[in-house]
């Protein structure tokens, strides 16, 4: 039943929810504490990815203002990750999921965590994208890149929350 599952789809907050204690995201950790099932909502990905999905924006802006032309190859990128994602976020107590969740053979997909890992693939790309666009327009890229590397290792930066871990043959 869509019933079932409805906690599980992912809210806007969700993407601003981080599990672990990061280096600069921290105070993250509670922003989605209050939704049900919240261990499936913890989703932040970095600003890396707020960042490069902003720079294409103003980017795609600038382009269209100046009619220049913008590959469609990145249109088509666009929209199809808009659609991944609205299709898989819940806004209240309303998502297009259960449109899907209709159709036959998508009420099997019950682990949105899957579908997620589809919107991953699409920011990987604009942060790629984002990257070579940026370092194609430059003309002194080592600083840039040296910068940019930086913020990317500090932005995904995780403690060690002391976790134990066993080997296998510890844990029988």
């Amino acid at each position: 039943k869509y019933d079932d599952i409805f906690n599980s789809i992912p809210t806007l907050q969700s993407y601003l929810f981080i599990n672990r204690k990061t280096f600069m995201w921290d105070s993250l950790r509670q922003v989605g504490i209050n939704l049900e099932f919240w261990w499936d909502h913890q989703l932040f990905f970095g600003v890396t990815c707020f960042a490069a999905i902003f720079f294409l924006l103003r980017y795609s802006v600038k382009k269209i203002v100046e009619k220049e032309l913008f590959p469609k190859i990145y249109w088509g990128l666009g929209i199809a990750a808009l659609v991944t994602f609205f299709l898989y976020v819940r806004f209240e107590e309303f998502s297009f999921y259960n449109l899907l969740f209709n159709v036959p053979g998508f009420n099997a997909v019950r682990a949105l965590h899957r579908i997620i890992n589809v919107q991953l693939i699409f920011l990987g790309l604009f942060v790629a994208i984002s990257f070579h666009v940026l370092f194609k327009t430059l003309k002194i890229k080592w600083p840039v890149f040296i910068v940019v590397f930086l913020f990317v290792v500090a932005d995904n930066f995780i403690y060690d929350s002391g976790h134990v871990r066993f080997s296998k043959l510890e844990a029988k």
